[in-house]
Parts: C-alpha cells; sequence; structure tokens
C-alpha cells in the first residue's frame, strides 16, 4: 500500500467527506454516552488554511488539520482514518506531517481535545509525545474532554552564522557541567565538512528563534567504546543540549530527542540508537525515558530499536 498525504484547505472535498465521516464514527462510538451537538461549534471547518488529506493507492482514506488557536500554539483538529484503513500507521504519520507543518509555522506547541473513551487516539497521540494538560478554552467545564499538549521544535542544519552562539552557550553553567572540554566540540563544528562529516550538526529552534544544538552520528565511526556487550552494527548515537536558560524544564528536551530519532529513522540505515548521559545527569537521563527509550541496567546505557 503506497499512501500518499496532499497538503490543502478545508475547502477540499476530499477533506470535508472525511470530516463528515468522522462526525459519523463518533456519534456511532460515543453519542450513547456524550452529548456531541455541544461540541459542533468548535468543530466548524470553515477558513482552516492547514489541512492534509490521505490517499491509498489512489483512494481517500483520510485527513487532518491545525488551526491557530493563538500566537504561540496551533489546534489539531478533525484528524480522522477511514476504519478500513486503521492499524496500518496512517493516523501516526498524519499526525507527524501535521506536527512537522506546525514547526515550520513557527508554533512553539499543538495542543487537541480528545475524549478518554476514544482509547485508540488515546494511544496514538502519547505514543507521539502529547501530554495530558488541563482543559483549555471551551472545554475547561466539559469533564468528558482530555486536552493534551505536544511540544514542538525545528531542527535545522548547522551553520557557520551558528558558531558564535554555540560558543556561547557551551560557557554557560547550565551546559559547561555537561560539555566539559568547549573547545574539542568548537574543532569538532569547525571540522564538520570534513574530519567529522560522519557528524551531522543541527540547530534547534522554537518559535523560530535558535535555542539549543543537537547532532547524531553512526557509533562505530566515533571510536567510543561505552557501548558494553551491546551490538553495534548499525547503532547511532545522538547529543543535545538546551542553549537558552529560559527553555529548560519545558519539555523541550525530550522534542529535540523525538526529533532526532525521526531523523535517523528516516535518513539512516540504524536499527538502534544508544545514549549513555552521565549517572548523575538526571533530567537527560528522565528525557530519554519520556521520548521513548528503554534502560539497559547492565551496560548503563538508553536504547530505542527500529
Amino acid at each position: 500500500m503506497k499512501a500518499e498525504y496532499v497538503k490543502c484547505d478545508s475547502s477540499n472535498p476530499v477533506f470535508i467527506e472525511n470530516c463528515r465521516l468522522l462526525d459519523e464514527d463518533l456519534d456511532r462510538r460515543v453519542g450513547k454516552e456524550i452529548q456531541r451537538d455541544k461540541y459542533n461549534k468548535y468543530n466548524q471547518i470553515d477558513k482552516i488554511r492547514e489541512c492534509i488529506v490521505v490517499y491509498a493507492d489512489g483512494k481517500p482514506v483520510g485527513g487532518g488539520a491545525i488551526r491557530a488557536y493563538d500566537a504561540k500554539r496551533t489546534e489539531l483538529k478533525r484528524v480522522f482514518v477511514r476504519p478500513e484503513y486503521q492499524g496500518r500507521g496512517i493516523g501516526t504519520q498524519l499526525v507527524k506531517r501535521l506536527l512537522s507543518w506546525a514547526a515550520d509555522l513557527d508554533y512553539e506547541s499543538v495542543i487537541l481535545e480528545t475524549g478518554e473513551l476514544l482509547k485508540e487516539s488515546c494511544h496514538v497521540y502519547k505514543k507521539l509525545g502529547f501530554k495530558i494538560i488541563p482543559n483549555y478554552g471551551p472545554y475547561v467545564n466539559m469533564p468528558e474532554s482530555l486536552c493534551m499538549e505536544r511540544k514542538l521544535c525545528k531542527l535545522r542544519a548547522f551553520e557557520d552564522k551558528d558558531i558564535d552562539l554555540f560558543r556561547e552557550w557551551l560557557y554557560r553553567e547550565h551546559v559547561a557541567k555537561w560539555y566539559i572540554h568547549p573547545d574539542s566540540w568548537l574543532d569538532e563544528i569547525s571540522k564538520r565538512h570534513t574530519e567529522y562529516s560522519f557528524v551531522k550538526h543541527f540547530i534547534v529552534e522554537k518559535g523560530g528563534k535558535p535555542v539549543g544544538f543537537c547532532q547524531f552520528y553512526d557509533y562505530a565511526l566515533g571510536g567510543e567504546t561505552w557501548h558494553g556487550d551491546r551490538e553495534i552494527a548499525s547503532a547511532y548515537s545522538i547529543d543535545y543540549m538546551i542553549g537558552e536558560v529560559d527553555c529548560l524544564r519545558q519539555g523541550l528536551g525530550t522534542s529535540i530527542v523525538r526529533e532526532l530519532l525521526e531523523k535517523i529513522r528516516s535518513t539512516t540505515d540504524a536499527k538502534i540508537v544508544i545514549v549513555q548521559p552521565e549517572p548523575e545527569n538526571t533530567a537527560s537521563r528522565n528525557t530519554l525515558l519520556s521520548a521513548g527509550l528503554c534502560y539497559d541496567e547492565q551496560n548503563d546505557v538508553f536504547f530505542i530499536e527500529f
């Protein structure tokens, strides 16, 4: 099955029909438990500019959208994959594309409203890093609603213009504690097109502004030996930092790791990603777990397999 994801707006007939099928499906599944009429005014689809419709082997099978909620947040709306095509990863890929689109538009997070009765949807959203938040806006007094948020960031290739800011970050107290050899990092960056070309370096942007740094690399080419007895064929590793103090403790680290994993998954032949933060770096270790990695206690290594 070949799936195609096509950007459009809410005037697209396929998107409109998909929304109609979504409403029918919701009426069938939860209509007896929830008075759905009160949600109608919050699900209007007129004038939505960022929509995606999905085709499988040329047939329309799903769709979804994002709609601006405020200057920093956009809302995930009307996501639905037709029942006969569910369970094939289409919904996950659809939401990933909408998240990427939101990041490209410089939103800082995506919010959504769903319901605990919609267990499959909740599972997909949680798998993609959405966290439950207090009900917002019109859903504050709707206890049957469940609201979630996913912090966003965007990775772009490191450029020469970023070196001065990168140097500044390396010497900030919260970074220097873990990046203890700043000159080595600066040397690596200066040789990123030659000696260290096997490493892919990125600047992290939030809301269109640079706020951090990250990278991934083929572990075997890095010459490191901390993997213990784990197999390192097709193994990759990552490093990341949040440079701006006001971006700490906001869930951004988890978003960075998730974006790195997606980059590795989509651009390399990696079968596994392994990471070994310092034992005392509790924040980083918790971030890796939050991003979906598992902990190998015997080797003191965090890992995720593709």
